[in-house]
């Protein structure tokens, strides 16, 4: 049997785990204290539940499997080989075009 002071003093998380073992619907809905006052209302009409949740987070708790680090991906690994000085832009200098005078030719 859980007392309010008990349930008040978890998190979030765990009292999901609990009204999840008592059998407490729409659990992802609730708010902390409305999910305290529910995970209450189930236990004072059916208290034989309410202590088979008290074993219940216990094993959960314990199983816990980590994910295997994803590894980085190169997209482009051309960008990484090139030396440093290739990444400056080369200056090149545009050819300069001279204007010849052209007289008009009268007869």
């Amino acid at each position: 049997m859980f007392e309010i002071s008990e349930l008040k003093a978890k998190t979030l998380a765990e009292l999901q785990v609990v009204a999840k073992s008592i059998g407490v619907a729409k659990i992802s809905q609730l708010k902390k204290l409305d999910l305290v006052y529910q995970i209450l209302d189930t236990q004072a009409a059916d208290p034989s539940k309410a202590a088979k949740a008290l074993v219940a987070p216990k094993k959960e708790e314990s199983i816990k499997i980590e994910k295997p680090k994803r590894k980085r991906v190169i997209k482009n690994p051309q960008a990484i080989a090139r030396p440093v000085d290739a990444e400056k832009p080369e200056i090149i200098e545009e050819p300069t075009v001279e204007i010849a005078k052209v007289e008009p030719i009268c007869n």
